[in-house]
């Protein structure tokens, strides 16, 4: 027998990596992160849970997926703005040469003038 089914309760369950307790059988079990089919072959997601007590994997993987949705929707911001923050600074330096080199030519021009 492995440590998995010598755990009676869910928090003796809990605390080894590759168990995980089924609340409707009120029993421990060992899974294999090698196949994913049979990660909790004996229980229902909504009714496992593994790694603590207080949430089943369901709904530990619905929070874990928009956690990383958020993330990648702020990276993804975070870079447009900066992208767009680029763009505004480079077209105002360029306003600014532009209106460098205009005044520049008014000064040749009227230097000109004068000779």
């Amino acid at each position: 027998m492995s440590s998995c089914e010598n755990s009676i309760t869910c928090e003796t369950c809990s605390l080894h990596s590759s168990c995980y307790w089924c609340t409707s059988s009120h029993s421990c079990h060992s899974f294999s992160l090698n196949n994913f089919d049979t990660y909790f072959q004996y229980c229902d997601w909504a009714d496992a849970k593994w790694m603590q007590c207080f949430m089943n994997v369901k709904g530990l993987i619905i929070i874990t997926t928009v956690f990383v949705a958020l993330l990648l929707m702020a990276v993804i911001s975070f870079f447009l703005w900066y992208k767009i923050r680029r763009q505004r600074v480079k077209k105002e330096e360029m306003k600014k040469r532009m209106a460098e080199e205009e005044e520049r030519n008014i000064i040749r021009q009227h230097e000109l003038d004068v000779k």
